[in-house]
């Protein structure tokens, strides 16, 4: 029978099989009901139920999966946006080594993420807001 214990600092946790005890513990550990669901807390003696909140935009892009080359590639393409025009924009950066890095990060990347700054600078210059970025990434796969 698992057991369920709890300490103020070290928080919940539960063991495995019926032969641990309080003792076993370091001071201030109690022995509480199972846990019953990643939604609850111990408060005042006792589970206590507590929404999730929901996500936020950012936390909701890092979740977004990782698009190849081409994928992105084609993506821009389907929203009227050709790769050379990226490489134009790119080449109008006046600071010598952030237009190179811009470039590195352009052409030579395995993957491109939601999260990466470049995606919003990209979209910026072609007048797309972080929300109509999001709708073309999430159609593109």
């Amino acid at each position: 029978m698992d057991r369920g214990f709890y300490h103020f600092e070290r928080g919940y946790w539960q063991a495995i099989g019926d032969k641990a005890t309080v003792a076993d513990y370091q001071e201030g550990t109690i022995e509480v009901p199972l846990k019953p669901s990643n939604n609850h807390q111990w408060l005042n003696s006792e589970w206590v139920y507590v929404p999730q909140s929901e996500p936020t935009l950012e936390e909701l892009r890092v979740q977004m999966p990782a698009l190849t080359p081409r994928q992105f590639r084609d993506a821009l393409i389907d929203v009227d946006i050709m790769p050379d025009q990226i490489t134009a924009a790119i080449g109008e950066i006046t600071d010598e080594k952030q237009r190179v890095k811009a470039l590195n990060a352009w052409e030579y990347p395995t993957k491109f993420t939601r999260t990466d700054p470049l995606i919003n600078q990209i979209g910026a210059i072609f007048g797309f807001t972080p929300e109509d970025i999001d709708i073309m990434w999430l159609g593109s796969y």
